[in-house]
């Protein structure tokens, strides 16, 4: 099970209410202790029109895209979310994921029912239950899905393994794309 960002209660729940239907937990940047509930602008956020507008923009103002985007998903000052811009806009191809994730985002209002999800209270999971090989991805400065989601769930889930990532709420995709992915794959396979 691989589970990320608002989708981690979901992933964090079958775990711990069906053992036997779940081998393995991946969570990336998933949130598991309830926080702050997202705002009007989250939900604008989450509009095919504003996706497709960040996707026109990383593909014609890349730079500045990927700062601003940055800057509002990560806690970093916004000098060191700048120059991780800089260096990323500089690589051809660095922002293939995430535009490969917006384009999937696309077509969000037949899914809203799903999406309120992100926008409600939850209940957390009784992560103390799962019992599969755990591995909990995150990163050390995501505004979206705060790092003490993870500290939680690694505390309580028996025998997790927990990997930070420098960046914010996009690094898996963004900041720590070149690492990351590979050490989930790694980790798959020592696992499994």
């Amino acid at each position: 099970m691989v589970a990320a960002s608002g989708g981690g209660p979901a992933g964090y729940e079958l775990a711990a209410r069906h053992p036997d239907r779940v081998s393995r937990l991946v969570q990336v940047d998933g949130v598991c202790i309830p926080g702050p509930i997202p705002g009007a602008a989250a939900r604008i956020a989450a509009r095919d029109s504003l996706a497709r507008a960040q996707l026109w923009l990383l593909r014609h103002a890349t730079k500045p895209t990927l700062a601003a985007l940055l800057s509002a998903v990560g806690t970093d000052p916004r000098a060191v979310a700048s120059d991780r811009a800089a260096k990323l806009a500089a690589i051809p191809g660095s922002t293939a994921t995430l535009e490969a994730t917006l384009r999937a985002s696309l077509g969000a209002a037949r899914r809203r029912s799903g999406m309120n999800n992100d926008f409600t209270v939850f209940t957390p999971a009784q992560v103390d239950r799962i019992t599969c090989p755990t591995l909990i991805v995150h990163a050390r400065s995501d505004k979206m899905a705060p790092p003490a989601s993870a500290e939680y769930a690694h505390a309580h889930i028996t025998g997790s393994e927990l990997y930070w990532m420098d960046g914010s709420h996009v690094a898996f995709a963004l900041e720590a794309a070149d690492t990351a992915p590979a050490y989930v794959v790694n980790w798959l396979r020592r696992t499994g």
